[in-house]
Formats: structure tokens, sequence, C-alpha cells
């Protein structure tokens, strides 16, 4: 109502030149408060038309520079009919677009118009995203994004099949590119990849890339490296992550990647055809410190003991082979693990937490569907955990989140599928948790809608993602 009286007082004051000046001095918070209640997000152009047709071009430019400090409000008007602007509205969109160097079009249907725009008013990017867009012509796309030169990151991540790949080597400050399920590669893409001297994170999830291709890349890396290292002592293979994820790669391609010195992060979710042979390849990268073998099928109990030594962050979920053993193993090789995996390894028992529990270094652990119990959640006590995702089992009782209640600095807590818990129970475990920033509860059979008034009520700085 406070707010409503203002902006009365605001349209029916007769000094509306007075008025104008009041309104971009008004502090920050209220006057997007009020900003916001009069534009109604992308539709309220006419609202705010109407509301300060009195006003000078100038008045209401610099009214809609103040609101547009954020990006969302920027793009509605760039997707928008932007051209029926005045020019003076135009003038103060761009003065905002230039200052930022961010953006995200996540999902857009960007037709060269749009595309257009994005350069007019967004001349400054660093950091573009552009995944799951309908992309209309390819052609246009490969025009608009020469003229940002100095992208740092660029995701292209889900993107219908780009043929021409030459445009990539235009941005030679890029250090990020995703490229996530793009399935047309090619020699030309693999061409333009090798001369992007600063990447330092590519993504070739999901794409059709085979041994053969990936050889060719870190072939061109080294012979390029080869040459400037002659003229310029300049070392090219600078990659640290690379992702591999649901590709065709085999042990002969994991082979070819000790080429790359830097690499220190590697996903091969859901390669198909690694085995120990590719995991013994891995040792040679003295800098890896993460690894992704999740649904791996052919990566057994047995191959883990030719993980690399030195893993900070290893995620093997899904590996059904993997018993207490096996954790044993893990934990031997790589005791200065931050972050483990373990997410449907149903063969673990209780002798996998002894094993765990000595993992001093410890901050995320995820056990959903791993054979957990209450009496499991004792030897965790000691660690310094930050997150922990637990559940899949009907071994998890309210006993149990006391037992959680007691781990002195976890931030983090997933609840999954864990149908004996009650409301009472979470409650109880959350008052005790000052330090606790997020839960997440899901399918957990007895959790009811009440579990959101009872943390409103206790104020817990809490966010429930789910609710059965």
């Amino acid at each position: 109502r406070f707010h409503m009286r203002i902006i009365s007082i605001i349209v029916n004051r007769k000094n509306r030149s007075h008025v104008a000046g009041e309104i971009t001095r008004m502090p920050g918070p209220l006057f997007f408060t009020i900003a916001d209640m009069r534009l109604g997000g992308p539709s309220g152009l006419k609202d705010i038309t109407e509301t300060f047709a009195g006003f000078s071009q100038e008045v209401r430019a610099q009214f809609l520079y103040k609101n547009s400090k954020r990006v969302n409000t920027i793009l509605s008007y760039v997707k928008g009919d932007i051209e029926k602007l005045p020019r003076v509205w135009k003038q103060a969109l761009r003065q905002v677009g230039a200052t930022i160097d961010k953006l995200d079009c996540a999902g857009w249907r960007l037709r060269p118009i749009l595309l257009r725009r994005i350069e007019i008013y967004f001349p400054n990017l660093k950091e573009l995203g552009l995944p799951q867009c309908f992309i209309t012509n390819h052609v246009y796309l490969a025009f608009s994004l020469v003229h940002f030169p100095e992208l740092t990151t660029l995701n292209l991540e889900g993107n219908t099949p780009v043929q021409d790949w030459e445009f990539l080597q235009k941005f030679k400050k890029l250090k990020a590119l995703n490229l996530q399920g793009i399935h047309t590669v090619n020699l030309q893409l693999l061409t333009s990849l090798s001369t992007l001297l600063e990447l330092e994170s590519l993504d070739l999830g999901g794409c059709n890339l085979t041994d053969v291709g990936l050889k060719l890349l870190v072939d061109k890396y080294r012979k390029l490296e080869m040459l400037l290292g002659i003229q310029k002592n300049y070392k090219i293979a600078q990659l640290e992550f690379l992702g591999l994820a649901h590709t065709e790669i085999t042990d002969e391609g994991l082979e070819a990647l000790q080429g790359l010195h830097q690499l220190a992060s590697l996903d091969l979710q859901g390669c198909a055809h690694i085995t120990r042979k590719g995991l013994s390849c891995l040792r040679g990268l003295q800098r890896l410190r993460s690894l992704n073998l999740s649904e791996c099928p052919e990566i057994y109990e047995s191959c883990l003991n030719f993980l690399p030594r030195g893993l900070i962050t290893l995620d093997v979920s899904g590996n059904s082979s993997i018993t207490s053993k096996g954790v044993e193993i893990i934990c031997a090789n790589n005791p200065f693990l931050e972050k483990l995996s373990l997410n449907n390894c149903q063969k673990t028992g209780a002798e996998a937490f002894l094993h765990i529990k000595k993992l001093q270094f410890l901050s995320e652990l995820a056990v959903s569907s791993a054979n957990i119990t209450d009496s499991d959640l004792d030897h965790l006590g000691s660690l310094s955990l930050k997150k922990i995702s637990i559940g899949g089992t009907n071994q998890i009782s309210d006993s149990g989140l006391q037992k959680i209640a007691l781990y002195p600095h976890l931030e983090e807590l997933q609840l999954l599928v864990t149908p004996t818990i009650t409301n009472e129970g979470v409650v109880q475990m959350v008052n005790s948790m000052p330090h606790l920033k997020m839960l997440k509860v899901d399918g957990c059979a007895k959790i009811t809608d009440a579990l959101k008034d009872l943390l409103k009520e206790k104020n817990f700085a809490l966010e429930i993602t789910h609710i059965l």
C-alpha cells in the first residue's frame, strides 16, 4: 500500500518536472520496487509509457536506465518490439548494455534480427551462453559471433548441427567452450579448436567424437606447441578440463590424452568402451585431480587399482560391481579426496564407511542408493562434511537424522527417496544445525506439505526444493 500511494502521488502531481527529479533520486530498492510494479515484466512497456507520458524523453530514458541495470529487464526489450521505442530510450538501453559482460540466452529462437540486436545492445560481452537455442541461420550466427572478439566463455550446448566452424578461430582469448550435444565433429572443428591458444575448458560430451578425432586434436596441439615453443617458448596444451561424456572414446583415445600435460579434470561419464587399460593410461596425467567414471559399464571393482593417484574428486556412481573392498582401494590410493560420489553402488556395506571415515579432507559425499544405514552415519561425524546426499533406502530413520544433526560443518543436505523419515524428525534435526543453508527432500513418503510451514515458523534459512 505504501508503494501504491507513492505511485499515485507521482502520477497526479501537477509539477511533473519536480516529481521527475524526485524519481531519479529515489533509493535503489524502493525505486526498483516501484518500477517493477509499474512495468509488470516484459509486457509493461505500455504501462510505463502511460504513467510517464507527461515527462520528457530524457527523464523517461533516465528512468529506464535505472530500471534496466538488471539483465533480464533489458532482454525483455531486446526480444520485443524494440524498434518502436523512442531514440533516447534506445540510447539508454545501449548505455546499460555496454556495461554488461555476461549474457545467457538459453532456449531462445535465434533469428538473424535478434542476433543483430545482441551485437548492438551488448557490444562488450565476455561470456555468452546460447544453450538449447533454435538457430534459424547458422551462417548469420557465425557472422554475429565474430563481433565479440573479447569472448572468454562460449556455450553452444545442445544446438542444431553447425557445419562451418571456422569462426571459432577469431576468439583468441577464449578460455571455456561448451559444445555438448553438437553432433558435427569434423576436421574443420578440430582444426579450429587447435588454434585456440588460451583454451582451458572444452566440453565435447555427447558429440560424435571417436578415437581418430581425439588423436587428431591432440596431435595438432603437439605440433603447434613444438612450433610456438621454438619461436616463443610458449606451451599450447593449456586444457585443464576435457568433457568426453557419452562419446565413443576407447582406451586408445585415452592413451592420446597423455599429450595434454595440464589436464586436471576429465569427464568420462557413460563411456561404454573404457577399461582398466584406459585407466592405466591416465596415470601419465600428473596434474589430473578430478575424474568422472559414473555409468561406465566396463569399469569393474578390479579396475580401481589402476586409478590415477592424487585425485581430489572422484565419481563412480552407478557401478554395481563396487563393494566395500572397492571403496577401501579408492580411499587407500587417494587419501586426499575432497569429493566422492558412490550413488547407486548398491553392493557397498558398513565396512565401506569405515574406510570413508579415513578421508580427513572429504567435504562432499554422495551415497544415495548405496546401502547406508543409521549406524553407518556414526562413522561420518568426525569428517568436515559440508555437503552430503543420502537416500534410496528404508534403513535411514529419524534416529539417523539426529546423527546427521551432529555434523558440525554441514551446509547442504539431500534426502532422496527415504520413506521412513518424518516431518518431526526433519524439524528436530534442522533445529540443531546452525550452518545448514539448503535442504532438499525428494520422494520421501512420510514428508508432507506441513513441513514447509513448520520450517517457516522456525525461521530457518532453508530451501525445500521438492516435497511429496
